[in-house]
């Protein structure tokens, strides 16, 4: 069912977990780290690189919200997301985006402000992000 990789990462994990859980044995599951310093380096330098993934032109530097304004111009009748029935363009996503900008920012929210969002899975969960 496994490849051989994922079976060996599996088992350093679980034989790090172990060694943690015998050094401090008062410490709850989710303080608990699982990985190594080696793979917590690779998911923060290689993972995260754009370069890595090729990601060049005009996209390179771009932040998440700007990169997404930047598919939905150019893929605008694209379907962006599926949740249950309800299926939305990346216009569509982009403009009820937008929306929810705007009524933010007239309650007084920020750029850059925090806001906190509590919602299932779902289209709504994606506008919001």
């Amino acid at each position: 069912l496994y490849q051989r990789e994922t079976v060996e990462r599996m088992t350093r994990h679980f034989i790090r977990l172990a060694e943690v859980v015998a050094a401090n044995p008062d410490a709850k599951l989710g303080e608990l780290e699982l990985i190594t310093a080696e793979e917590t380096e690779q998911i923060l330098r290689v993972f995260n690189d754009p370069n890595a993934h090729g990601v060049r032109g005009t996209l390179q530097g771009l932040s998440l919200s700007e990169r997404f304004e930047e598919q939905a111009k150019n893929h605008s009748e694209r379907i962006a997301v599926v949740s249950g029935d309800m299926a939305l363009t990346y216009a569509e996503l982009n403009k009820q985006s937008n929306q929810l900008a705007r009524v933010l920012r007239a309650k007084g929210v920020e750029a850059d402000q925090p806001v906190g969002v509590l919602l299932e899975r779902s289209a709504d969960m994606l506008v919001s992000i």
